[in-house]
């Protein structure tokens, strides 16, 4: 495994600045992206956070516009306690993608920690009208438990 995951580093390190060779990189083996990104879920799975980071960093410069992408970023951000480097990709991913409950509620965390209850009351509310026809998720109701937390500080 560490063998594999030195010759994933030298790969993205030999890619990440040669648009050619990743063209044809990717002409010759179409699911590398796939492929890595099942290796950055990997990752985060075994809180390999800074590896994790890493690839979904290269995933993100060649698909900025992935909310799965930026997700797992922000994840393995949050997970190495990079708090607003994580609060940055969160909130890519509910730009590209509204409906995805934890990364407002990740991100209402985050806006508790720095001090800022409106903004977290925002995000956790949001939470809480996507998980409407959903209420048994555990995020409905963790967000319904700060947001009482929220308004007893008001």
């Amino acid at each position: 495994a560490h063998k594999y995951k030195t010759t994933l580093s030298d790969l993205l390190d030999e890619l990440k600045d040669d648009q050619e060779a990743m063209s044809l990189f990717e002409e010759f083996y179409p699911g590398i992206w796939d492929d890595l990104a099942e290796q950055g879920y990997r990752s985060l799975e075994l809180e390999q956070l800074p590896q994790a980071a890493r690839i979904f960093s290269f995933l993100l410069e060649y698909h900025p516009d992935s909310p799965a992408y930026s997700a797992g970023y922000a994840d393995a951000q949050f997970g190495m306690k990079n708090y607003m480097e994580a609060a940055q990709s969160y909130l890519t991913t509910v730009e590209h993608a509204p409906h995805i409950p934890d990364a407002h509620f990740l991100l209402g965390e985050i806006w508790l920690f720095f001090r800022h209850p409106n903004q977290a009351k925002t995000r956790l509310e949001r939470v809480q009208s996507i998980l409407e026809e959903n209420k048994e998720h555990y995020l409905f109701e963790r967000s319904k438990q700060y947001i009482k937390t929220i308004q007893k500080l008001d």
